[in-house]
């Protein structure tokens, strides 16, 4: 499983040109702070973090993120200068569509419009994904269309080809409807006095091949952890949704905002 996961990391940086060693992990999910550690250190990267509440990240996105609604559909033209409108028919029947939808959400917020369109060069088998200028659909939009199409290209493939003719195939409008309030996470839970106990058993063998086998491990309750205090691996901090494992030779500190930061071999930027 690690393996897996360290090929995909290395498709994301390395193999697009960005160094590992200059970046920091994030490790979310119930079990990605359980392999995340032994990623960074295949990778070298010097820092881990696991954000508080981890384990329930894709809960609380869910929660805080602005509502979006996608509406889409083929029409198959080319652009031709000066007439806008196939364009803007195609944008009233998707407005249409997409307010409806807008109108269920019984929202306070006034929806954000956006468009984008897949076109190519006539011709061709492909199509790439265009952003299209705001604004209403009128004299002068398909030159701007016609401008952002090229500029798109031209970043992709690094020419553009002004005599050719350009073909749209499908065309899409974006809603997106602002959160009425943005929530935040929920502070670590400790008792009154900052020291809530940890569990009865703060001790435990564990198997870590770093070290050839089964040694003691202290098993910390993250719920009871002060900001600032270090923890040197071997260790496990346990909490409701998620775990963490710090590797022998790794140090993790709770941040002020409740954070977990490792830092892998002792080293690497505080």
């Amino acid at each position: 499983a690690n393996s897996n996961m360290e090929r995909a990391m290395r498709v994301v940086s390395v193999e697009r040109g960005r160094d590992p060693r200059n970046y920091a992990l994030v490790a979310f999910g119930g079990a990605g702070p359980v392999h995340a550690a032994r990623l960074a250190r295949a990778l070298g990267i010097p820092q881990m973090i696991v954000p508080q509440g981890a384990g329930v990240g894709s809960a609380i996105g869910l929660l805080d993120a602005d509502s979006r609604i996608d509406v889409s559909t083929t029409r198959i033209f080319q652009l031709t200068e000066g007439d806008h409108g196939p364009i803007g028919k195609v944008y009233a029947e998707l407005e249409a569509r997409a307010g409806e939808d807008v109108a269920h959400l019984a929202s306070d917020q006034a929806p954000v419009w956006s468009r984008y369109a897949y076109l190519r060069y006539a011709g061709q088998g492909f199509e790439v994904k265009v952003d299209l200028p705001d604004g209403p659909i009128a004299k002068g939009y398909v030159a701007r269309v016609t401008e952002a199409f090229h500029a798109t290209y031209e970043r992709s493939y690094g020419y553009r080809d002004t005599e050719a003719d350009i073909e749209a195939v499908d065309w899409c409008l974006v809603a997106t409807i602002p959160a009425s309030a943005k929530g935040e996470a929920a502070p670590s839970k400790i008792d009154d006095d900052g020291t809530r106990k940890a569990s009865a058993e703060t001790q435990r063998d564990v198997y870590f091949p770093e070290s050839g086998g089964y040694v003691p491990c202290q098993v910390v309750d993250r719920y009871g952890l002060k900001p600032g205090k270090s923890i040197a691996g071997p260790a496990i901090i346990e909490e409701r949704e998620s775990t963490t494992v710090v590797l022998p030779g790794d140090k993790a500190r709770l941040s002020p905002g409740g954070h977990l930061i490792i830092t892998i071999g002792g080293g690497g930027n505080p």
